[in-house]
């Protein structure tokens, strides 16, 4: 049911986005129509100016018979034509020259598109594309109840804002009077921090292979809280620079256990190529920037493009991550039944009822299992799936995966299937020719 809702819901969501996103080619139609229109009217201008010198040789090209009286009249008149014409010739030429300057302006104007207008088209669009990506992990959790999918959409809006504020548009979210600036990117990044780090730790099951990795992390982020409090009273720099370093090395301390993960699961491949680019730009960004040292003079628009690829990236591993760890649990409950069908056959011996309920006693004693893990096993030995054993139980099926997983590891059957494996490896070839 999840997998024929999600195609309709990505559909429109992409919709949307495409019909209130500008398009690029839009603006440049409209610059063409404004050229088109000032080459006409620079045309008429011209066509104008001929008209107004074939009437003037006209007028001078015409003969005329001299009398005494004209003759007076002509010189009077011939007089008070040459200063109009000599004025107006002077006037056009003004207005001429005028007209020109102006058109020039205009289209010099109407040509170049506005350097702010097209930062902040390219703002708009990174930040519409952010939204999308956020909306649609969002979608995610709710069709598959997978906690990444919130956890990821979550840190991600705390990224965006940190970057929002790096581009100075508090503003146009109403946001304005912040006097304290290091403080306030200080804060942001804190919170992003935190975020980013409960994403890490869920993904990379960070709890399964290094316990410890946790308090740490918590040590850290208490020394960057503090010092981040301390800078908004005292408004030192140095505060906000030892609040940046503690918060890189909390980030720093779970892609280093990607790092260390990194050849045990396929998932923590993408987690840790993903990170990498950006982890390097933060540092410079956040820490490097606020000590006076130019490493490698990264800005906002290096943090956008990094954070691009970033998203992509993450939310594929997601879902990635999502079918690895199914596949996970089906291995884990086929071994089950395969050391439960062991197990059973070493037993047969006696009738079949009997050694059922001492094989389970045994279990019981052995391993000291409670009435649920009991159920559980023989439940799996009957070969049901989740979602009846889910219902049978009265609980949910992810509650189920976790119950199974932690009597996989209880029964120690990882353990015995290698056994297994050694055993027949070790037999000789003419055994099964």
């Amino acid at each position: 049911m999840r997998s024929q809702i999600l195609p309709p819901v990505l559909c429109f969501l992409l919709a949307a986005l495409c019909s209130s996103t500008p398009s690029y080619s839009a603006i440049k139609l409209v610059d063409f129509k404004a050229k088109e229109s000032v080459n006409k009217g620079v045309k008429n201008t011209k066509a104008i100016e001929n008209v107004l010198d074939i009437s003037t040789i006209a007028a001078q090209s015409t003969p005329s018979i001299d009398t005494p009286e004209k003759s007076v009249l002509n010189a009077e008149g011939t007089t008070n034509t040459k200063l109009e014409k000599a004025t107006f010739e002077a006037n056009s030429y003004k207005n001429t020259e005028k007209n020109t300057s102006e058109t020039a302006i205009s289209k010099v104007d109407i040509i170049q598109p506005d350097k702010a207008t097209t930062n902040l088209f390219l703002q708009g669009l990174f930040y519409g594309f952010t939204i999308m990506v956020i909306l649609l992990n969002v979608v995610c959790f709710f069709l598959f109840e997978e906690k990444n999918y919130l956890l990821y959409s979550i840190a991600l809006t705390t990224v965006a804002a940190t970057i929002l504020f790096s581009d100075n548009l508090f503003p146009f979210i109403g946001i304005t009077g912040i006097e304290n600036i290091g403080a306030m990117q200080t804060t942001l990044f804190l919170i992003a921090t935190i975020s980013s780090a409960a994403f890490a730790s869920k993904f990379l099951s960070i709890e399964e292979f290094f316990p410890k990795v946790k308090w740490i992390a918590a040590a850290l982020l208490s020394v960057a809280l503090v010092t981040t409090f301390t800078s908004w009273i005292s408004e030192a720099s140095l505060f906000t620079g030892i609040a940046n370093a503690s918060l890189m090395a909390v980030l720093l301390l779970y892609f280093s256990a990607g790092v260390v993960l990194f050849s045990k699961k396929n998932y923590v491949k993408f987690y840790v190529i993903a990170f990498a680019i950006p982890m390097l730009f933060s540092f410079d960004y956040f820490v490097l920037k606020n000590l006076g040292i130019h490493f490698l003079f990264t800005e906002s628009v290096h943090l956008k493009v990094a954070t691009t690829i970033e998203m992509l990236i993450i939310t594929y591993a997601v879902m990635y991550r999502m079918g690895a760890i199914k596949e996970e649990h089906v291995i884990r409950q086929t071994e089950m039944r395969i050391f439960l069908q062991r197990q059973e056959v070493i037993n047969r011996s006696n009738t079949e009822k009997i050694m059922q309920d001492m094989y389970l006693e045994n279990l019981i004693m052995q391993y000291d299992l409670d009435g649920l893990e009991i159920k559980l096993l023989q439940y799996i030995s009957e070969g049901k799936d989740n979602a009846k054993i889910a219902r049978k139980l009265k609980t949910t099926e992810p509650e189920i995966e976790e119950l199974t997983k932690e009597l996989y590891f209880k029964l120690d059957i990882g353990e015995q299937v290698k056994e297994d494996y050694r055993m027949v490896e070790t037999q000789p070839d003419y055994i099964y020719n």
